[in-house]
């Protein structure tokens, strides 16, 4: 495994003055040789022959590292009969295929492109922009082996968590067993084992959440600048690896400040963690001019992603579709499939550790474990649960006996074993549950049959790979694998661009009482220079005006060009959608609705007019809005009541929006959920859109534009 030994090295090198586990000193690396690669990346350089050349040199600072003896302490005889079985059954499905669905959208992404092109990917997506820490280290890993070295490099962060948490154990607490069957128990948690098998990064987060935890407390102890930079590096890396992880660097600075004797550490502390998330946080800002993007769009507006997205993704995470509190329990111990993973049964049993809280080891543990478990509120599902896992488990160890914690780890062992662990979790539980990946593991079966066999995606990308181009642009409303599609794919929520084409589309589909009502303002003939809509009321959701017209002398429309200017809160990037003389485009305004919001149009010189119109989505029809016209001075225009305009076939003029906007096809399946229904007016009405089916796979429909 050349990046994880790459990793090693460079921690080593960091930290070699220290008598320090490889557990301990692999975080560290990780996040060294994470941000090397980000300048790789960054520069275009990042083909298989750059990263594998750029690991083979992290291998030397190794060799020159002092080394001291570590006092690595090996596991109880009793671990290893579960070390050993479930190390079989996670090595052989990380040597599997990937076929996870979030790894081949998203996960992957970064390993591939940088196969292909040695860069970034250059789409600006939701995913595209988030921080990707251990995604660059599955660059290496990926130039090595494909996608199954990236399994397997996630998996080592897992093993690198068990050593990690026997060796603080000792630190803390004099007794190197609890914290075996502490990294043992959390190890063998369902979920944490289908997590770390994957191409995923909940695994990674964990274990440098823990080794930042470790950093600091050694620092606290000896006040080396070299521990703290560690620990700053790391706890950088946390958000690197996940947004939410930046709750490390500031728990961290905390104690940075508490334990501080003057500026000195604060400032090693802040150098670490900026080498190591300075870069994403720099990328997002020169990409989108939001420092933080995809999130905090409120704070930092953009072009490229919606306010109005963001919240009810936000939304959506916090609750899985409306699951119960009073449920929550039960879906994580026992069901899993609401709540993507269980923990098993025997996690009922953990709030015993507070039985412990008077011995200080156990305090601290339980403060880290109940800081790292308040991201989880944002998103409830039980991976998101792993990094006060580790805290908690070790805590919980400290508290029980030595034979109670055989017993739990054994017990842990055994529920969470494939074919008992299928017996009373749900069918849909995401765990290591049903077929088991033996044979392509192993080389006994084709890696072909085995994808087109076991995912759907895989069978949708080779669909979208057969009938198009490199140069074709494919609206994607079902969600297609990114990463292995290999071809310009628009998702339907990822950008904002997405969002305006299935919003063109949608109004195309005409509903029965259709999208639209109107406005009209009527009086006497006047020179003006500039015309303005305000909202005075306010709502709970967005709205969009589709058209606004000005009507001379004779009724004829005034015709908008380059010389109009246009200034609208908020949103100012769509506002050109407004006057563009179509009906199926609209500026929307992606939040909701506040009084005072405004549209205006500046003209460069007076026109005559003496009627506004304003079609609008029937959404504003609760809305109270005011016209206003300048010449000398604003003066107010009169409103009627806005009238619902009926429903019409806007099919053909969406999809011609489609087309000048270069999108060739769209890839939909029927549904009930998501785009299901836009997709199946799509599918049953080809001919009226202008569509046509090139090619179809259980249930999914590739549709061509027809000039």
């Amino acid at each position: 495994m050349l990046a994880a030994t790459a990793a090693w090295s460079l921690g080593r090198w960091l930290l070699g003055r220290w008598a320090l586990p490889a557990a301990v000193t692999f975080a560290a690396g990780a996040a060294m040789l994470s941000t090397l690669i980000f300048v790789l990346l960054a520069a275009a350089l990042a083909r298989p022959p750059g990263l594998i050349t750029l690991g083979l040199l992290c291998l030397a600072p190794a060799w020159i590292a002092k080394r001291p003896r570590s006092g690595w302490t090996l596991p109880p005889r009793w671990c290893w009969i579960p070390l050993l079985a479930y190390g079989v059954l996670y090595g052989i499905h990380a040597l599997a295929p990937e076929i996870q669905t979030d790894a081949l959208n998203y996960h992957l992404m970064i390993p591939v492109e940088a196969q292909r092109s040695g860069r970034f990917p250059a789409a600006v997506s939701f995913y595209n922009v988030l921080p990707q820490g251990v995604e660059t280290l599955f660059a290496l890993a990926f130039a090595v082996g494909g996608d199954s070295a990236a399994k397997l490099l996630h998996l080592v962060f897992l093993g690198a968590t068990i050593g990690l948490l026997g060796w603080l154990s000792t630190e803390l607490a004099g007794d190197p067993r609890a914290g075996w069957s502490a990294g043992l128990f959390y190890a063998l948690t369902p979920v944490v084992g289908m997590s770390a098998t994957c191409a995923f990064n909940d695994a990674a987060l964990a274990y440098v959440m823990l080794a930042t935890s470790a950093l600091l407390g050694l620092w606290w102890k000896q006040q080396q600048p070299r521990l703290l930079f560690a620990a700053g590096i790391c706890a950088g890396f946390c958000y690197a690896i996940k947004m939410t992880g930046g709750l490390a660097v500031a728990t961290a600075l905390v104690a940075v400040f508490l334990r501080a004797r003057g500026w000195r550490p604060v400032l090693f502390f802040l150098l670490g963690a900026g080498a190591a998330s300075g870069p994403w946080i720099a990328r997002a800002y020169l990409l989108t001019g939001n420092p933080f993007a995809p999130l905090l769009n409120q704070l930092f507006p953009n072009p490229y992603f919606h306010l109005e997205s963001e919240k009810a993704l936000g939304a959506y995470l916090r609750h899985y579709g409306g699951i119960e509190w009073s449920s929550i329990g039960q879906e994580l111990t026992l069901y899993g499939d609401q709540l993507q993973g269980v923990v098993g049964p025997l996690w009922l049993l953990s709030p015993l550790l507070l039985l412990g809280l008077r011995h200080r080891p156990v305090r601290l543990l339980f403060t880290l474990g109940a800081i790292s478990l308040t991201p989880w509120f944002l998103n409830v599902g039980a991976r998101f649960l792993m990094p006060a896992l580790v805290f908690f488990s070790l805590a919980w160890m400290l508290v029980m006996p030595e034979r109670l914690r055989v017993a739990l780890v054994l017990g842990q062992a055994l529920l969470s074993w494939p074919p008992i662990l299928e017996r009373y979790t749900h069918p849909n539980n995401w765990a290591l549950i049903g077929e088991q990946p033996w044979g392509v593991a192993l080389g006994l079966e084709p890696r072909e049959s085995y994808l087109k066999r076991r995912s759907d995606d895989w069978n949708v990308a080779q669909m979208v790979r057969a009938h198009t181009t490199e140069a074709d642009q494919v609206l994607d409303l079902i969600g297609a694998p990114a990463a292995i599609t290999a071809r310009n794919l628009i998702s339907a929520w990822q950008t904002a661009r997405g969002e305006i084409l299935v919003k063109v589309l949608e109004t195309g589909a005409i509903p029965d009482q259709g999208w639209m009502i109107e406005w009209s303002s009527q009086f006497d003939e006047v020179e003006v220079d500039a015309v303005r809509l305000r909202f005075q009321s306010s709502q709970q959701t967005s709205t969009g005006l589709y058209e606004i017209r000005l009507l001379g002398a004779g009724g004829t429309p005034l015709k908008p060009d380059s010389l109009w200017s246009i200034e609208s809160k908020p949103n100012p990037w769509e506002s050109p959608l407004a006057i563009d003389g179509s009906l199926v485009t609209a500026w929307w305004t992606w939040e909701p609705v506040k009084a005072g919001m405004y549209y205006q149009l500046e003209l460069p010189a007076r026109e005559r007019i003496s009627e506004i119109r304003v079609i609008g989505h029937r959404s504003a029809a609760s809305l109270a809005i005011s016209l206003e016209a300048r010449a000398e001075d604003w003066r107010p225009l009169p409103v009627g009541p806005p009238w619902r305009r009926p429903g019409l076939n806007l099919r053909r003029p969406a999809i011609s929006f489609l087309q000048r906007q270069q999108v060739t096809h769209i890839l939909a399946a029927s549904g009930h959920d998501g785009f299901g229904r836009l997709s199946s007016d799509l599918i049953r009405q080809q001919k009226e859109w202008g569509l046509k089916a090139v090619a179809e796979d259980r249930g999914v429909v590739l549709l061509k534009l027809v000039p």
